[in-house]
């Protein structure tokens, strides 16, 4: 029985060390193990935006064009603001206006020091307490106009902000980085929820791919991939930021972003190129080696074995 046992152990191994570099070569040829083939691709912009205004109103001017460079924050177009302008004028006059101010708190003074004269008076017998009285009655009231005065400064000066806010609502700023790529309107037209000019944010661009669902699963976060177009004649190499996890039922594909640097804008968006993926290092390669030291270590342990049961049984025979 022992001897049938490690027979079997044998072919066992034999059929390991047999079928391993086959198996080996199928990881080279079969598309399941090797690199994903040559995709479709489209790089465009990783941000466009419509640009418009909060609120209505006729346009003033407009500063950019199309194929400009604009910077987040840059001015893109304003809106006339005559009303407004006049509001904060307005306002900005009456946060410099003092002299309410400088008058509540002069008679503030005045009533501590009257109300400390009379006061003395008044511990010397020389005046009434109904006069003591009206005194520190009227002292309180001028301290009290003193605040209401300073209270109405700090009112002016929120309404101030509030018209210097309304007037920045007319001027429409960029939010991005990027290029104008359309310019809708012009000097004189009126805006109300139509787009002014569309932006493109040029660094980074993201390179969409769309992917047989049966190749799902070799695609991974963070991956490396050559990115080349024929319209320029050039490769780039670009990082996988997203995968849908959502498959389209009617094409049978899914979808994946890389995100391309361009810091330098050199590279143009709306192109269509070709993405092949690059693989994760030499883990089949690894993990072959691994395995065929096993079975070698296999081998040897199974032929220990085996001579230690030759000897068992011949040392059973002689014995009986």
């Amino acid at each position: 029985m022992s001897r049938i046992r490690l027979q079997h152990g044998f072919l066992l191994l034999i059929l390991q060390v047999t079928w391993l570099p086959v198996f080996a070569a199928a990881q080279e040829t079969d598309p399941l193990f090797n690199e994903l083939e040559l995709l479709d691709c489209v790089i465009d912009p990783s941000e466009t935006a419509e640009l418009g205004s909060h609120i209505p109103g006729v346009l003033q001017s407009v500063k950019v064009d199309r194929g400009d460079f604009v910077k987040a924050g840059d001015v893109i177009a304003v809106l006339e603001s005559k009303v407004d302008m006049a509001s904060l004028e307005l306002a900005r006059t009456r946060v410099s206006l003092t002299a309410e101010i400088e008058l509540r708190r002069a008679n503030a003074e005045f009533g501590e020091r009257q109300s400390k004269r009379i006061e003395d008076l008044y511990k010397r017998s020389m005046v009434s307490s109904k006069e003591m009285d009206q005194t520190q009655t009227e002292t309180k009231l001028t301290q009290l106009q003193l605040n209401q005065a300073l209270d109405n400064q700090k009112l002016a000066e929120l309404e101030y902000a509030r018209a210097q806010a309304v007037v920045d609502r007319h001027t429409i700023r960029s939010p991005i980085t990027g290029f104008i790529m359309d310019r809708f309107k012009t000097l004189g037209e009126y805006v109300d929820d139509q787009p002014i000019v569309r932006i493109a944010q040029l660094s980074p661009l993201n390179v969409e791919v769309i992917i047989p669902v049966e190749q799902m699963g070799k695609v991974e976060k963070g991956m490396l991939a050559d990115v080349r177009s024929d319209a320029v004649d050039q490769t780039w190499q670009a990082t996988v930021s997203r995968i849908d996890r959502v498959a389209d039922v009617a094409s049978g594909t899914y979808g994946v972003r890389l995100t391309l640097d361009n810091p330098d804008y050199e590279i143009p968006a709306g192109l269509r190129c070709k993405v092949s993926f690059i693989s994760q290092g030499n883990v089949t390669e690894t993990q072959t080696a691994s395995v065929t030291q096993s079975t070698y270590h296999s081998i040897e342990q199974v032929s220990v074995s085996k001579n230690l049961s030759a000897e068992e049984e011949r040392s059973f025979v002689d014995h009986h």
